[in-house]
């Protein structure tokens, strides 16, 4: 038998663009020495263009120069980034109960808070060089383990800043914002300004984001959610102007500038924890689930 084959190192780097004040050390090599994974592609994005080593490369690792099957045939894999806050005290869990909802705003230094989102920008973009085939992001509120409360505001940097791959939004609670046109709009920019690769999220939301921090009743917030998922597929894909009289939400005039590019429109993904209510609504829709769980299926079966 002969040895495994050694695939050699390859250098991605994700440079800051200029402006920004935080250092950043180079990125390491990456090690590719698998005999058995196909041919990958890694790409830097184009907003590294005036990088010193920025280049596309292909690296062939595996035997015989076995290519990718076509995109469509073939498992994705995305990037799925929480975005937490990096320097909690060592003893935080003794202290304290959660971090969520009421976690003290004192443990929360703005200053080391602009370098984690940098770096975690940092960290998407690299995972979009390296070859994912989608970068996701998330919302929460009032969340030490999750601060991005606007994902959107993210996306639109990663979408000046990557080529090439999805940006996957897991998501914007919709039924939080009024009237939800907003996300209609939001995601409605995002698709244009990244040429048509935005997956839109509409989760439901979590009792400590939509009850807890945002003050919705949960008696209603289902029902919220379905008028609000209504709406914004009706504003995205209506080409006239049309009213809205919902019983949350009462628009006159729905006429949303900019459209998608993505006909109908965007992908819209369903994240969720495995509520058996919402994988009937999601399958009686046609839209993806994507369970946030480490349990699958098992779990939404307790």
């Amino acid at each position: 038998m002969g040895s495994t084959p050694s695939l050699g190192t390859i250098k991605l780097t994700v440079c800051r663009p200029q402006g920004r004040t935080s250092p950043r050390s180079p990125d390491p090599p990456l090690k590719l020495d698998s005999a058995s994974a196909p041919v990958a592609r890694y790409r830097v994005s184009a907003g590294d263009r005036a990088c010193e080593d920025n280049r596309a490369v292909v690296v062939t690792t595996g035997v015989n120069d076995v290519p990718l099957p076509p995109p469509e045939d073939r498992m994705k894999f995305e990037m799925f980034h929480l975005m937490p806050y990096r320097d909690l005290p060592q003893d935080f869990n003794v202290k304290h109960h959660s971090v969520w909802v009421d976690v003290p705003s004192e443990l929360f230094d703005p200053g080391k808070a602009h370098r984690m989102y940098n770096d975690t920008l940092d960290e998407l973009e690299l995972g979009a060089a390296a070859g994912y085939d989608g970068i996701c992001v998330n919302e929460h509120h009032n969340n030490a383990y999750g601060m991005m409360p606007s994902p959107n505001l993210m996306l639109a940097s990663l979408a000046r800043r990557t080529q090439d791959v999805a940006l996957i939004v897991l998501g914007n609670s919709i039924a939080l914002h009024n009237p939800p046109l907003r996300v209609a709009e939001e995601i409605a920019m995002l698709d244009c300004i990244s040429n048509g690769r935005v997956v839109s999220g509409f989760p439901v939301g979590t009792s400590m984001d939509t009850a807890f921090c945002y003050g919705i009743n949960p008696a209603t917030l289902r029902e919220r959610y379905h008028e609000a998922e209504e709406l914004i597929i009706r504003a995205w894909t209506e080409p006239d102007v049309f009213s809205f009289n919902g019983k949350f939400n009462q628009v006159r005039y729905v006429n949303i500038w900019p459209r998608p590019i993505q006909k109908p429109h965007p992908p819209v993904w369903i994240p969720g924890g495995g509520s058996i209510e919402t994988w009937e609504w999601t399958l009686r829709k046609g839209y993806l689930y994507a369970y946030l769980s480490y349990q699958g299926f098992k779990r939404g079966a307790v």
